[in-house]
């Protein structure tokens, strides 16, 4: 029965760790809050904006988790880095762009265009990562050691 409520413990925590990202559009805007269990938010979190693997802008959450993109273009992926393995990819798609936005994205690729001339291009492999999946496993492998551990020092008393 001890053995099943460990389990059931240790699968409760693997959700409480997860990174929620939601995303709402404002006009131009992207509005962006990302947070843990809890509430608890993303402080300092890297978010990537990019399209066919293509980085094209990139930021950090404020204190509460919150940051604000300008919409570049009509679908994108947003990539939101916690640390620690924790990851989240959302597929975004702009409501209603107005030719505004549309003349803006283009102004806007044509600056991207001549930049990266002059520099590399940044390509994200988010599906490759080996180093993401090796975050993963040993951050897994932490936990279950941390909590073995605790088992042992219990059963001994």
């Amino acid at each position: 029965m001890k053995k099943l409520l460990l389990v059931l413990l240790l699968t409760n925590l693997a959700f409480a760790h997860a990174l929620k990202v939601f995303t709402k559009q404002d006009g131009e805007f992207v509005n962006l809050s990302a947070y843990f269990s809890a509430s608890s938010p993303c402080k300092e979190c890297e978010v990537k904006v990019s399209k066919n693997g293509v980085v094209f802008e990139s930021t950090k959450t404020d204190e509460n988790g919150d940051a604000r993109l300008k919409i570049m273009q009509k679908e994108f992926e947003i990539l939101v880095i916690g640390g620690l393995g924790h990851e989240k990819i959302i597929n975004f798609k702009a409501l209603g762009a107005s030719s505004n936005t549309t003349n803006q994205s283009k102004q806007t690729k044509t600056f991207n265009n001549e930049q990266n001339q002059s520099q590399k291009v940044m390509h994200i492999k988010f599906s490759e990562d080996k180093n993401y999946y090796f975050k993963l496993v040993s951050s897994v492998l932490a936990i279950f050691i941390a909590f073995g551990l605790l088992y042992f020092l219990k059963r001994k008393k």
